[in-house]
């Protein structure tokens, strides 16, 4: 800027470059951010989960889940905790959490389940009592099975979208010396 001066780009190539590198610039300051507080925040919630493995982990989990309240149903006879787990605790294990908490990722939803849970506990039998202490873990892994799944995530998009924006950074950049420009035919 001190050598050639600021000016305005002005052709379709240069406002393209200037967009380009305006947008890697930005992604590099977002990523740089990125990479410094998510995985600090990683740490605190505690075991480190490689990525690709945590959609076998969830359906691990949900599975190990199902089995537990069906042993409390078979033990106890009852089916409070059967009920219960099928109204509020299924979705939980089947599903992923959205777009919302890809983004912005809270605890809401584990802390409604607990309190609800603890609320539960007062209506159980001795042994679904013991089921609704292992599904507490449970509640537990699965959010922060989540939680790694997103904030990893989000590392991984924000690498692929800066990857591509440098690539085209290049390209464009590369595109005078190759003496591409656009033809005139004379008159």
């Amino acid at each position: 800027a001190l050598h050639a001066g600021i000016a305005w780009p002005t052709g379709i190539l240069e406002s393209t470059l200037a967009a380009t590198y305006a947008a890697t610039v930005i992604s590099g300051l977002v990523g740089l951010y990125l990479t410094r507080t998510i995985p600090v925040q990683l740490a605190r919630v505690g075991e480190e989960v490689i990525y690709e493995r945590i959609p076998a982990l969830r359906s691990q989990l949900g599975q190990q889940a199902e089995e537990v309240v069906m042993q409390a149903v078979t033990t106890a006879g009852t089916t409070t905790l059967a009920d219960f787990y099928s109204d509020r605790l299924f979705g939980f294990f089947r599903r992923g959490r959205g777009l919302n908490y890809f983004f912005r990722p809270t605890t809401a939803l584990r802390r409604g389940l607990m309190a609800e849970m603890q609320h539960l506990r007062r209506y159980l039998s001795e042994a679904e009592l013991t089921a609704c202490e292992r599904l507490f873990a449970f509640v537990r892994r699965k959010d922060d099975l989540d939680f790694h799944r997103a904030r990893q995530g989000l590392l991984k998009v924000w690498l692929f979208l800066h990857i591509g924006l440098t690539y085209a950074l290049v390209a464009l950049g590369i595109v005078p010396r190759l003496g591409l420009r656009p033809h005139r035919d004379e008159d």
